[in-house]
């Protein structure tokens, strides 16, 4: 079955997400917490276990709620798309490898 854990280095490239956007991210405990909250809420390693959501569908979540929880609302700046691309990318490399 799928573990799925924050580490202090996937901490760290959602750290490196919400700087995209913003000029002071929020502590790094509180990003940790929210997150393994709200994919415990979800349920997301039963559902990606099953098959129910894909390696690209878990990463959309996570930064979907890291996006709304953090940025949203919070006087972000445009980004570039290759940007925020690489963040997934290495999202999926740490979760994945």
């Amino acid at each position: 079955m799928f573990v799925l854990t924050f580490s202090d280095e996937i901490v760290e490239v959602l750290i490196a997400y919400i700087s995209l956007y913003i000029a002071a991210p929020p502590d790094p405990i509180e990003v940790k917490e929210f997150i393994e909250k709200k994919c415990t809420e979800k349920d997301l390693e039963r559902s990606f276990s099953t098959g129910l959501i894909t390696k690209d569908e878990l990463c959309s979540f996570i930064l979907g709620h890291v996006f709304t929880k953090f940025i949203l609302n919070k006087g972000s700046v445009e980004v570039v798309e290759s940007d925020v691309e690489e963040v997934r990318v290495r999202l999926l490399t740490l979760f994945f490898s």
